[in-house]
């Protein structure tokens, strides 16, 4: 068995190597420590940077670098880091410092355990440093998937995960930018077919300035698992609306409202349909 470790970055030229460091040191821990792991890999992605950050990645030996001629997205950048790698099963965290790469241990231990084929790092918990804005908006986010019916996640944004690359391959297409987590999340979630779970992982505050914008990613971020409901939970938007609809049809059938009486008594009366009922069935139906 096979894990890599996926580390997409763009512009993190003060946190990058020591990030990179962790990981080939926490990937030699994690094979030592589990037998069935034959090989853990680290694939560094520089999405297009403008600064250091590729030179600075490119001087950790035991990671390997792929560089994007530009910057293509936070998905993106994922996407061709799996198409590198050779594991069967596949981990990501952000380029940032804000997550231990031992964490992902524990999520890899969970998804062996429990047969998952998904584990979220979940980062909404008491030892968190979180800005208290993006845990707002996590919890949002989280709310809106458990009105959708697919509860028991509780940080659906989260850039922490193990996964199978069977998974990855039955959640495709996901989008290039910084909505491929939420929208992996709401897949995973929603979709019957897939076994997900979460465990806690450290989170620290970030090196440097955030690449995330609040309102635009923020509206992506909800645009795509509304998305995914629609797929996979469509009842949850058109139920209520079906029910109401068919409720008025009952009542025009067999109430009347505005003719000169009920359809239904009509017709059970007389053992025919008048030629002015032809347009109220129409609206019944």
């Amino acid at each position: 068995m096979i894990l890599s470790i996926v580390v997409p970055f763009f512009d993190e030229e003060a946190a990058i190597e020591d990030v990179l460091c962790r990981c080939v040191a926490a990937a030699g821990e994690l094979a030592r420590e589990r037998p069935d792991l034959a090989e853990v890999e680290v694939i560094a992605v520089d999405d297009g940077s403008r600064d250091a950050s590729a030179e600075r990645a490119a001087r950790v030996a035991g990671a390997r670098l792929i560089r994007h001629d530009g910057n293509r997205g936070y998905g993106a950048a994922l996407k061709s880091g799996f198409a590198a790698a050779r594991g069967d099963w596949l981990a990501f965290l952000d380029g940032d410092g804000t997550c231990c790469p031992l964490s992902l241990g524990n999520l890899l231990d969970k998804a062996l355990a429990e047969e998952l084929d998904v584990v979220i790092g979940a980062r909404l918990h008491g030892g968190s440093r979180m800005p208290p804005l993006r845990a707002a908006g996590n919890r949002l986010f989280r709310g809106l998937v458990d009105a959708l019916g697919g509860g028991g996640v509780t940080d659906v944004a989260s850039g922490v995960r193990v996964l199978r690359r069977s998974a990855y391959e039955a959640m495709a297409p996901l989008p290039d930018g910084m909505d491929f987590s939420p929208a992996m999340s709401a897949r995973a979630i929603l979709d019957p077919a897939l076994r997900l779970g979460e465990a806690p992982v450290w989170y620290d505050e970030r090196v440097g300035a955030s690449k995330l914008a609040a309102l635009r990613d923020g509206l992506r971020f909800l645009r795509v698992i509304l998305e995914a409901g629609l797929v996979y939970r469509p009842r949850a938007f058109f139920g209520w609306c079906g029910a109401l609809l068919t409720a008025l049809a009952a009542v025009l059938f067999c109430l009347g409202l505005g003719g000169p009486e009920a359809p239904l008594a009509y017709v059970l009366r007389e053992g025919v349909a008048a030629e002015w009922m032809y347009f109220r069935f129409v609206l019944i139906a």
